[in-house]
Protein backbone atom coordinates (compact mmCIF):
# COMPACT_ATOMS: atom_id res chain seq x y z
CA UNK A 1 0.00 0.00 0.00
CA UNK A 2 2.78 2.39 0.67
CA UNK A 3 4.55 1.79 -2.84
CA UNK A 4 1.27 2.64 -3.89
CA UNK A 5 1.46 5.80 -2.43
CA UNK A 6 4.79 6.58 -3.56
CA UNK A 7 4.38 6.33 -6.94
CA UNK A 8 1.78 8.54 -6.67
CA UNK A 9 3.52 11.41 -7.94
CA UNK A 10 5.21 10.50 -10.93
CA UNK A 11 1.69 9.02 -12.33
CA UNK A 12 1.02 12.51 -11.88
CA UNK A 13 3.93 13.87 -13.38
CA UNK A 14 4.29 11.88 -16.21
CA UNK A 15 1.68 13.29 -18.79
CA UNK A 16 2.86 16.67 -18.02
CA UNK A 17 6.59 15.82 -19.66
CA UNK A 18 6.86 17.58 -22.94
CA UNK A 19 3.31 18.55 -23.15
CA UNK A 20 2.36 21.63 -24.97
CA UNK A 21 0.03 24.40 -23.48
CA UNK A 22 -2.98 22.93 -25.34
CA UNK A 23 -1.86 19.74 -23.99
CA UNK A 24 -1.88 20.95 -20.39
CA UNK A 25 -5.01 22.58 -20.88
CA UNK A 26 -6.66 19.72 -21.62
CA UNK A 27 -4.84 17.32 -18.85
CA UNK A 28 -6.11 20.58 -16.78
CA UNK A 29 -10.03 19.82 -17.38
CA UNK A 30 -9.50 15.61 -17.23
CA UNK A 31 -11.24 14.18 -14.17
CA UNK A 32 -8.45 14.10 -11.09
CA UNK A 33 -9.89 10.82 -9.63
CA UNK A 34 -7.95 7.46 -9.79
CA UNK A 35 -9.01 4.04 -8.79
CA UNK A 36 -6.29 2.09 -6.91
CA UNK A 37 -7.07 -1.36 -6.61
CA UNK A 38 -10.25 -3.37 -7.29
CA UNK A 39 -9.65 -6.14 -4.15
CA UNK A 40 -11.29 -5.22 -0.82
CA UNK A 41 -10.12 -4.05 2.17
CA UNK A 42 -11.41 -4.72 6.00
CA UNK A 43 -11.65 -2.05 8.86
CA UNK A 44 -12.34 -3.20 12.34
CA UNK A 45 -15.12 -1.20 14.03
CA UNK A 46 -14.92 -2.85 17.37
CA UNK A 47 -17.56 -3.73 20.08
CA UNK A 48 -21.59 -2.28 20.27
CA UNK A 49 -24.00 -3.30 22.97
CA UNK A 50 -25.27 -4.46 25.08
CA UNK A 51 -28.85 -4.13 24.09
CA UNK A 52 -30.30 -5.29 27.05
CA UNK A 53 -34.04 -6.67 27.59
CA UNK A 54 -35.31 -4.00 29.11
CA UNK A 55 -34.36 -2.11 25.82
CA UNK A 56 -35.94 -4.64 23.50
CA UNK A 57 -39.37 -4.15 25.84
CA UNK A 58 -38.77 -0.84 25.47
CA UNK A 59 -38.49 -0.57 21.85
CA UNK A 60 -41.87 -2.41 21.30
CA UNK A 61 -44.71 0.51 21.56
CA UNK A 62 -47.12 -1.96 23.03
CA UNK A 63 -45.09 -3.83 25.54
CA UNK A 64 -43.32 -0.62 26.66
CA UNK A 65 -45.94 0.81 29.05
CA UNK A 66 -45.92 -2.82 30.76
CA UNK A 67 -42.18 -2.40 31.13
CA UNK A 68 -42.13 1.02 32.53
CA UNK A 69 -45.27 0.77 35.16
CA UNK A 70 -45.76 -2.22 36.08
CA UNK A 71 -42.54 -4.28 35.54
CA UNK A 72 -39.58 -3.70 38.94
CA UNK A 73 -36.05 -4.90 39.03
CA UNK A 74 -34.26 -6.90 41.71
CA UNK A 75 -30.88 -6.06 42.97
CA UNK A 76 -29.50 -9.43 40.27
CA UNK A 77 -31.48 -7.58 37.32
CA UNK A 78 -34.46 -9.75 37.57
CA UNK A 79 -37.70 -8.12 36.50
CA UNK A 80 -40.87 -8.99 38.45
CA UNK A 81 -43.96 -7.70 39.23
CA UNK A 82 -45.74 -7.78 42.52
CA UNK A 83 -49.38 -6.13 44.06
CA UNK A 84 -50.75 -5.86 47.45
CA UNK A 85 -54.80 -5.30 48.08
CA UNK A 86 -56.90 -5.35 51.35
CA UNK A 87 -59.52 -7.69 51.05
CA UNK A 88 -61.26 -6.82 53.99
CA UNK A 89 -61.14 -3.69 57.07
CA UNK A 90 -63.27 -3.46 60.07
CA UNK A 91 -63.03 -1.09 63.01
CA UNK A 92 -63.10 -3.66 66.11
CA UNK A 93 -65.27 -0.50 67.83
CA UNK A 94 -67.98 -0.77 65.52
CA UNK A 95 -68.07 -4.33 64.96
CA UNK A 96 -68.54 -4.71 68.61
CA UNK A 97 -71.88 -2.63 68.10
CA UNK A 98 -72.87 -6.01 65.92
CA UNK A 99 -72.38 -8.51 68.45
CA UNK A 100 -75.65 -9.57 70.24
CA UNK A 101 -74.21 -9.63 73.53
CA UNK A 102 -70.80 -7.67 73.95
CA UNK A 103 -70.70 -9.38 77.49
CA UNK A 104 -70.24 -12.65 76.35
CA UNK A 105 -67.68 -14.94 73.70
CA UNK A 106 -68.63 -14.22 70.14
CA UNK A 107 -67.98 -16.53 67.23
CA UNK A 108 -67.28 -14.16 64.13
CA UNK A 109 -67.91 -16.54 60.98
CA UNK A 110 -66.88 -14.37 58.32
CA UNK A 111 -67.88 -17.28 56.34
CA UNK A 112 -66.45 -18.17 52.46
CA UNK A 113 -64.84 -15.31 50.34
CA UNK A 114 -63.59 -15.92 46.97
CA UNK A 115 -61.53 -12.99 44.93
CA UNK A 116 -60.15 -13.02 41.83
CA UNK A 117 -56.80 -12.19 42.18
CA UNK A 118 -56.44 -8.52 39.88
CA UNK A 119 -52.23 -8.04 39.58
CA UNK A 120 -49.82 -6.36 36.81
CA UNK A 121 -49.81 -9.99 35.88
CA UNK A 122 -53.38 -9.88 34.71
CA UNK A 123 -52.80 -7.36 31.98
CA UNK A 124 -49.00 -8.78 30.84
CA UNK A 125 -50.34 -12.18 30.51
CA UNK A 126 -52.07 -10.86 27.52
CA UNK A 127 -48.97 -10.33 25.78
CA UNK A 128 -47.83 -13.80 25.99
CA UNK A 129 -45.79 -13.78 29.19
CA UNK A 130 -45.98 -16.47 31.91
CA UNK A 131 -44.93 -15.81 35.53
CA UNK A 132 -42.67 -18.55 37.56
CA UNK A 133 -41.89 -18.28 40.81
CA UNK A 134 -45.15 -17.00 42.24
CA UNK A 135 -45.91 -16.36 45.46
CA UNK A 136 -48.82 -15.17 47.38
CA UNK A 137 -48.97 -14.17 51.24
CA UNK A 138 -52.20 -14.00 53.15
CA UNK A 139 -51.89 -11.45 56.20
CA UNK A 140 -53.87 -10.22 58.38
CA UNK A 141 -54.22 -7.69 61.30
CA UNK A 142 -55.56 -8.46 65.17
CA UNK A 143 -56.30 -5.21 66.70
CA UNK A 144 -56.81 -6.96 70.20
CA UNK A 145 -54.46 -7.45 73.14
CA UNK A 146 -55.30 -11.09 73.02
CA UNK A 147 -54.32 -13.60 70.70
CA UNK A 148 -58.05 -14.89 68.83
CA UNK A 149 -58.59 -18.56 67.69
CA UNK A 150 -58.72 -19.10 63.98
CA UNK A 151 -60.20 -21.66 61.80
CA UNK A 152 -61.12 -22.23 58.13
CA UNK A 153 -59.01 -22.89 55.00
CA UNK A 154 -57.05 -20.39 52.72
CA UNK A 155 -57.11 -21.68 49.19
CA UNK A 156 -55.46 -20.70 45.89
CA UNK A 157 -56.01 -21.57 42.35
CA UNK A 158 -54.08 -20.49 38.57
CA UNK A 159 -55.83 -21.42 35.36
CA UNK A 160 -54.29 -22.07 31.96
CA UNK A 161 -54.94 -20.93 28.56
CA UNK A 162 -57.85 -23.31 28.09
CA UNK A 163 -59.44 -21.92 31.67
CA UNK A 164 -58.98 -25.04 33.49
CA UNK A 165 -57.67 -25.47 36.68
CA UNK A 166 -53.83 -25.79 36.25
CA UNK A 167 -52.63 -25.43 39.69
CA UNK A 168 -54.41 -25.33 43.04
CA UNK A 169 -53.17 -25.30 46.67
CA UNK A 170 -54.51 -25.07 50.50
CA UNK A 171 -53.55 -24.13 53.81
CA UNK A 172 -55.67 -25.24 57.06
CA UNK A 173 -55.87 -23.31 59.64
CA UNK A 174 -57.55 -25.80 62.14
CA UNK A 175 -56.66 -24.76 65.84
CA UNK A 176 -54.44 -21.42 64.48
CA UNK A 177 -54.21 -18.66 67.18
CA UNK A 178 -53.89 -15.15 65.71
CA UNK A 179 -51.63 -13.24 67.40
CA UNK A 180 -51.70 -10.09 68.99
CA UNK A 181 -49.59 -7.30 67.03
CA UNK A 182 -49.57 -4.13 65.72
CA UNK A 183 -48.54 -5.54 62.52
CA UNK A 184 -50.31 -7.90 60.03
CA UNK A 185 -49.10 -11.49 60.53
CA UNK A 186 -49.19 -14.03 57.30
CA UNK A 187 -51.39 -16.73 58.38
CA UNK A 188 -51.16 -18.42 54.76
CA UNK A 189 -48.05 -18.70 52.19
CA UNK A 190 -48.16 -20.15 49.01
CA UNK A 191 -45.05 -20.57 46.37
CA UNK A 192 -45.57 -22.16 43.49
CA UNK A 193 -43.68 -25.53 42.59
CA UNK A 194 -40.96 -24.78 39.54
CA UNK A 195 -42.84 -25.54 36.29
CA UNK A 196 -45.74 -24.00 37.25
CA UNK A 197 -46.52 -20.64 35.71
CA UNK A 198 -49.79 -19.72 34.86
CA UNK A 199 -50.82 -16.69 36.41
CA UNK A 200 -52.84 -17.12 40.02
CA UNK A 201 -56.57 -16.55 39.54
CA UNK A 202 -58.60 -16.91 42.63
CA UNK A 203 -58.23 -16.84 46.35
CA UNK A 204 -61.31 -18.18 48.44
CA UNK A 205 -61.46 -18.39 52.42
CA UNK A 206 -63.78 -21.02 53.46
CA UNK A 207 -65.82 -21.66 57.10
CA UNK A 208 -63.16 -18.58 58.07
CA UNK A 209 -64.34 -18.09 62.09
CA UNK A 210 -62.49 -15.81 64.82
CA UNK A 211 -63.54 -16.76 68.68
CA UNK A 212 -63.30 -13.51 69.78
CA UNK A 213 -63.35 -12.88 73.83
CA UNK A 214 -65.86 -10.99 75.41
CA UNK A 215 -65.73 -7.14 75.76
CA UNK A 216 -64.65 -6.94 72.52
CA UNK A 217 -64.33 -2.84 73.29
CA UNK A 218 -62.40 -3.10 76.08
CA UNK A 219 -59.53 -5.38 74.53
CA UNK A 220 -59.12 -3.33 71.38
CA UNK A 221 -56.28 -0.52 70.66
CA UNK A 222 -57.40 2.90 69.94
CA UNK A 223 -57.07 5.16 66.47
CA UNK A 224 -55.35 3.25 63.45
CA UNK A 225 -54.78 0.17 65.26
CA UNK A 226 -58.07 -0.53 66.16
CA UNK A 227 -59.26 -1.96 62.99
CA UNK A 228 -59.34 -6.21 61.74
CA UNK A 229 -57.46 -6.10 58.24
CA UNK A 230 -56.93 -8.76 56.00
CA UNK A 231 -55.03 -8.78 52.91
CA UNK A 232 -52.86 -10.42 50.38
CA UNK A 233 -49.38 -9.51 48.71
CA UNK A 234 -48.38 -11.21 45.43
CA UNK A 235 -45.16 -11.04 43.69
CA UNK A 236 -43.50 -12.91 40.66
CA UNK A 237 -41.06 -13.44 38.25
CA UNK A 238 -41.52 -12.49 34.78
CA UNK A 239 -40.19 -14.76 31.53
CA UNK A 240 -41.67 -15.29 28.14
CA UNK A 241 -44.28 -17.88 27.35
CA UNK A 242 -44.38 -20.89 24.78
CA UNK A 243 -46.18 -18.14 22.26
CA UNK A 244 -44.73 -15.15 23.33
CA UNK A 245 -43.36 -12.73 20.50
CA UNK A 246 -43.11 -9.26 19.19
CA UNK A 247 -41.38 -7.03 16.76
CA UNK A 248 -38.90 -3.83 17.20
CA UNK A 249 -36.63 -1.87 15.49
CA UNK A 250 -33.54 -1.56 17.22
CA UNK A 251 -30.78 0.98 16.27
CA UNK A 252 -27.05 0.60 16.36
CA UNK A 253 -25.38 3.84 17.07
CA UNK A 254 -22.19 5.59 16.72
CA UNK A 255 -20.59 2.90 14.08
CA UNK A 256 -19.23 5.77 12.27
CA UNK A 257 -17.99 4.25 9.09
CA UNK A 258 -16.70 6.72 7.63
CA UNK A 259 -16.49 5.44 3.97
CA UNK A 260 -18.26 7.86 1.53
CA UNK A 261 -14.66 9.23 0.68
CA UNK A 262 -13.53 6.21 -0.65
CA UNK A 263 -16.79 5.83 -3.86
CA UNK A 264 -17.31 1.70 -3.02
CA UNK A 265 -20.01 0.67 -4.79
CA UNK A 266 -20.09 -3.06 -2.84
CA UNK A 267 -19.44 -3.92 1.07
CA UNK A 268 -20.05 -6.12 3.98
CA UNK A 269 -20.57 -5.17 8.01
CA UNK A 270 -19.93 -8.55 9.72
CA UNK A 271 -19.58 -9.36 13.23
CA UNK A 272 -20.65 -11.89 16.06
CA UNK A 273 -24.02 -11.08 17.71
CA UNK A 274 -23.77 -12.55 21.19
CA UNK A 275 -27.20 -13.30 22.44
CA UNK A 276 -27.76 -13.89 26.47
CA UNK A 277 -31.37 -13.54 25.76
CA UNK A 278 -34.25 -16.96 26.17
CA UNK A 279 -35.29 -15.21 22.29
CA UNK A 280 -34.97 -16.07 18.75
CA UNK A 281 -34.49 -13.36 16.56
CA UNK A 282 -35.01 -12.87 13.20
CA UNK A 283 -33.69 -10.04 11.46
CA UNK A 284 -36.24 -8.92 8.79
CA UNK A 285 -34.73 -5.89 7.27
CA UNK A 286 -32.09 -2.87 7.71
CA UNK A 287 -31.61 0.57 7.41
CA UNK A 288 -28.32 2.26 7.01
CA UNK A 289 -28.71 5.83 8.65
CA UNK A 290 -25.92 8.62 7.76
CA UNK A 291 -24.24 10.65 10.20
CA UNK A 292 -27.55 13.00 10.73
CA UNK A 293 -29.82 9.98 11.25
CA UNK A 294 -31.59 9.93 7.92
CA UNK A 295 -32.25 7.26 6.14
CA UNK A 296 -29.87 6.22 2.97
CA UNK A 297 -31.60 5.61 -0.16
CA UNK A 298 -30.43 3.79 -2.70
CA UNK A 299 -28.69 1.42 -0.67
CA UNK A 300 -29.84 -2.07 -0.02
CA UNK A 301 -28.52 -4.24 2.62
CA UNK A 302 -29.07 -8.10 3.18
CA UNK A 303 -31.88 -9.17 5.63
CA UNK A 304 -33.62 -12.40 6.72
CA UNK A 305 -30.72 -13.81 9.14
CA UNK A 306 -31.57 -16.10 12.38
CA UNK A 307 -30.25 -14.92 15.62
CA UNK A 308 -30.21 -18.29 18.12
CA UNK A 309 -31.57 -17.61 21.82
CA UNK A 310 -28.68 -18.05 24.81
CA UNK A 311 -28.55 -17.92 28.28
CA UNK A 312 -26.38 -15.92 31.13
CA UNK A 313 -24.59 -18.94 32.03
CA UNK A 314 -23.97 -19.67 28.36
CA UNK A 315 -24.43 -16.94 25.82
CA UNK A 316 -25.10 -18.02 22.00
CA UNK A 317 -22.41 -16.33 19.71
CA UNK A 318 -23.97 -16.38 15.64
CA UNK A 319 -21.91 -14.81 13.30
CA UNK A 320 -23.48 -12.63 10.68
CA UNK A 321 -22.63 -10.65 7.86
CA UNK A 322 -24.81 -7.95 5.73
CA UNK A 323 -23.96 -7.17 2.63
CA UNK A 324 -24.22 -3.51 1.34
CA UNK A 325 -24.74 -2.00 -2.26
CA UNK A 326 -25.33 0.62 -3.62
CA UNK A 327 -28.21 0.78 -6.77
CA UNK A 328 -27.06 3.97 -7.44
CA UNK A 329 -23.47 5.98 -6.99
CA UNK A 330 -21.74 4.55 -4.15
CA UNK A 331 -21.96 3.92 -0.32
CA UNK A 332 -22.01 7.10 1.17
CA UNK A 333 -20.96 7.72 5.59
CA UNK A 334 -23.09 5.21 7.55
CA UNK A 335 -23.51 6.76 11.21
CA UNK A 336 -26.09 4.05 12.47
CA UNK A 337 -28.08 0.82 11.33
CA UNK A 338 -31.34 0.56 12.24
CA UNK A 339 -32.11 -3.40 12.20
CA UNK A 340 -36.11 -4.44 11.99
CA UNK A 341 -36.49 -7.93 14.38
CA UNK A 342 -39.02 -10.03 15.06
CA UNK A 343 -38.38 -11.78 18.58
CA UNK A 344 -40.05 -14.76 19.92
CA UNK A 345 -39.51 -17.18 22.65
CA UNK A 346 -36.54 -20.08 22.13
CA UNK A 347 -37.14 -23.58 21.65
CA UNK A 348 -37.39 -25.01 25.57
CA UNK A 349 -36.70 -21.52 26.95
CA UNK A 350 -40.10 -20.89 27.98
CA UNK A 351 -40.56 -19.91 31.96
CA UNK A 352 -36.96 -18.27 31.91
CA UNK A 353 -37.12 -15.64 34.15
CA UNK A 354 -36.09 -12.31 32.01
CA UNK A 355 -33.27 -9.93 33.20
CA UNK A 356 -31.63 -6.78 32.54
CA UNK A 357 -28.70 -8.16 32.53
CA UNK A 358 -29.67 -10.29 29.13
CA UNK A 359 -29.19 -8.87 25.88
CA UNK A 360 -27.72 -8.35 22.75
CA UNK A 361 -23.78 -7.85 22.21
CA UNK A 362 -22.11 -6.89 18.76
CA UNK A 363 -18.28 -8.52 19.12
CA UNK A 364 -15.51 -7.73 16.85
CA UNK A 365 -17.39 -6.04 13.99
CA UNK A 366 -15.54 -4.78 11.06
CA UNK A 367 -16.75 -3.63 7.66
CA UNK A 368 -15.37 -4.77 4.34
CA UNK A 369 -14.99 -2.60 1.26
CA UNK A 370 -15.07 -3.93 -2.48
CA UNK A 371 -15.52 -2.37 -5.85
CA UNK A 372 -12.28 -0.02 -5.92
CA UNK A 373 -10.99 2.66 -3.75
CA UNK A 374 -11.02 5.93 -5.41
CA UNK A 375 -9.02 9.21 -4.48
CA UNK A 376 -8.66 12.93 -5.28
CA UNK A 377 -12.07 13.22 -5.20
CA UNK A 378 -14.05 14.80 -2.78
CA UNK A 379 -12.41 13.32 0.43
Amino acid sequence: MRKQYLLLPLLILLPLVGCSRADYETYGRLNKEMTLFSEEISLPLGNVGPIQVKDLLNASPTISGLVNQMMKEKSDGTLYVESEYTLYTMNAYEFAFQIPDVTQPYLWKMGDQTVSIATPATLISYFGFKFPNQTLKVDMRNPLRSSIPTNGTVKIESRGDDFSTSYSAEVNLEDYSLPSSYSATTIAEFAFPEGKMDMISTLALNDFTLALPANVQENARTGNDANFELAYRYQTNVAPGPNFSFAVDVPLDDLNLKIGKFKLRKGSVSFDLESTLPLDVTVQSVKLLDPSGNEIPNVTVSSDVQIAGGTLAKPAVTPLVLNIEALEGSIPDIGSISISIAIKCAEGAAGTPLSTKMGLSVKSAAATLRGGITVFGNE
